[in-house]
């Protein structure tokens, strides 16, 4: 009797190894409109990669903080990037600005592309002064809504730092939401609120280490990181407080909270302990029956699962997709229609940028 490999991809679809040598640590990956890939590494170095080759010159090197958590977390490029050639980057930094200390924040600064390489002096400050009161819980991700405004991820700080995630009077645990260029849309649900920052769009969060903008509503899907229990899966919405440090996964029940859409449990063979979101597949390489799925990992485990959502954005199944991804720490959907993740790997194991894709 053949025995079943228990790491297969289902039927029909396949993984390739686009880079096994030469990453330092990665942490995000997005594509550029014309096929290329950019890597933010945590050390601050910015790696392409071009036709399969990832190339030896980084794009820039950021003068960062790179202890733990912190580092260069974060990359997005501006909807209007084949006009104005402008990648935003979220990292650690212990350099000073205006109004601020040189002791170790989190900043989200645009530069401008010309070629694979940024331009010399091109460095704009976006939004300084998100403090990182310590080395965990940096959150770092960003995404541009289909509303062209640019989405911000930020932790709550480490376990001495968790009540940060309910104090609107800071940017730590929190979804911000700016303009490209830093000012407070006028439509963000705390503007104008005395005592309480503009710039937040959503609260509660413990670890928001990566989300997701949905490519059809636009609505943000988030993944938490959680503490002890539970790792979660939540819808965003305008003003929502996903309650943390109160609440975890579903407990406690029975308050004033955005609940999560799904969270699995810590503590056994078969689930992990650090979540990572993650996209909605819409492209074109995978069978449509997957069109609209939403795929995240979890960095300790190494699974990808696989969610089916219906159109209320409640959870019709999660099922194992691959269990091959250990370090996973970011995702994306290729111009190819293909599943693009990275993974962040020490000692003797690589870290990798992998694709899987669709062949029957």
């Amino acid at each position: 009797m053949a025995i079943k490999n228990v790491y297969a991809l289902p039927r029909g679809f396949k993984s390739t190894v686009v880079v096994g040598e030469g990453l330092h640590a990665p942490t995000s990956l997005a594509f550029a409109p014309d096929g290329r890939i950019f890597i933010a590494e945590q050390n601050g170095e910015v790696r392409i990669v071009k036709n399969g080759i990832l190339l030896s010159a980084p794009f820039v090197v950021i003068p960062i903080t790179f202890e733990l958590e912190r580092g260069l977390l974060g990359i997005a490029f501006d909807p209007k990037f084949d006009k104005n050639h402008y990648i935003y980057f979220f990292y650690t930094t212990s350099s000073s600005s205006k109004g601020n200390p040189s002791t170790p924040h989190n900043r989200v600064s645009r530069f401008t592309a010309n070629g694979d390489m940024a331009l010399t002096g091109s460095e704009v400050i976006i939004l300084d002064n998100i403090p990182s009161p310590s080395d965990e819980h940096n959150a770092g991700c960003l995404r541009f809504g289909l509303d062209r405004k640019l989405y911000i991820s930020t932790g709550d700080g480490g376990h001495d730092y968790g009540q940060n995630a309910q104090d609107l009077n800071s940017l730590n645990g929190k979804i911000l939401r700016t303009n490209p260029n830093g000012t407070v849309p006028n439509d963000n649900p705390f503007i104008g609120q005395a005592n309480v920052r503009a710039e937040i769009w959503a609260y509660g969060l413990r670890n928001p280490y990566r989300f997701t903008i949905h490519p059809l509503t636009g609505i943000p899907i988030i993944a938490d990181v959680g503490d002890e229990t539970w790792e979660e899966v939540d819808i965003g919405e305008t003003g929502a407080n996903y309650c943390w440090p109160f609440a975890e996964g579903p407990e406690p029940e029975g308050i004033s909270c955005a609940y999560p859409i799904y969270a699995y449990k810590h503590g056994n063979d078969t689930i992990g302990a650090a979540i990572i979101g993650g996209v909605v597949y819409n492209g074109d390489n995978f069978p449509s029956e997957y069109t609209g799925n939403y795929f995240f990992g979890d960095f300790m485990l190494g699974y990808i699962w696989r969610m089916i959502l219906n159109e209320l954005n409640q959870v019709v199944s999660v099922t194992v997709f691959d269990k091959r991804a250990f370090g996973v720490v970011d995702f994306a959907e290729g111009p190819d229609g293909a599943l693009y993740y990275i993974t962040q790997r020490h000692g003797r194991f690589s870290s990798q940028l992998v694709k899987i894709y669709y062949e029957p």
